[in-house]
């Protein structure tokens, strides 16, 4: 990112985007304790439902609480984070600040989804390669960064989020109410 920008302008844009990922790094270990406990239950109860639900409402009530402070005194957390240098930044904080839950609640839905189908790992690396592609094509500005950042955010969670759910619609998805039953036998899970 720094590349693309003279030094001012990256400063601009690094400290918002630091102070953005801390949406990220204060809520990633609900996310390590909710993906085993989802993935044990859905191999030992055929249902991890509970599991991702609290972990989804957790995730968003902490992510929510952090974006609310970015959004009503960005400033403030510019100056306390990084001092008055950064004044600058703190619009972008908002911009940022809205995006960052989106991903770790597309994270949440991924971990989920991985524990069960090791498959969207190609999805995974596709968004993220994309991402990449898409930060490099729309560099002109550093405003122009942050709000593809938050687009995408919020685009991973509802594309996650809805495939998930139109998965579970199908039968074939989040297992929501399909008995999945232990082979004590074998050691395996099966449909009964």
């Amino acid at each position: 990112m720094n590349r693309g920008f003279v030094k001012y302008e990256a400063g601009v844009y690094a400290a918002p985007s630091t102070a953005g990922k801390i949406v990220l790094y204060l809520t990633a270990p609900l996310l390590m304790v909710v993906l085993p406990e989802t993935v044990q239950r859905h191999t030992l109860q055929g249902d991890g439902r509970s599991v991702l639900m609290r972990g989804l409402l957790y995730v968003g009530i902490a992510g929510a609480t952090i974006v609310a402070m970015y959004l009503l005194a960005p400033v403030a957390v510019i100056r306390t984070l990084f001092g008055s240098a950064y004044r600058d930044a703190a619009p972008l904080l908002s911009v940022l600040g809205l995006g960052m839950p989106g991903y770790e609640l597309a994270l949440l839905g991924v971990f989920y989804k991985l524990g069960r189908d090791p498959g969207l790992l190609r999805w995974v690396v596709g968004l993220s390669v994309t991402f990449a592609a898409l930060v490099w094509i729309f560099r002109g500005s550093v405003q122009s960064v942050a709000l593809l950042v938050a687009t995408l955010g919020v685009g991973a969670f509802t594309g996650v989020w809805w495939s998930l759910l139109r998965a579970e619609s199908a039968g074939t998805g989040l297992g929501f109410g399909r008995a999945v039953a232990w082979d004590e036998g074998s050691g395996t899970k099966r449909l009964p």
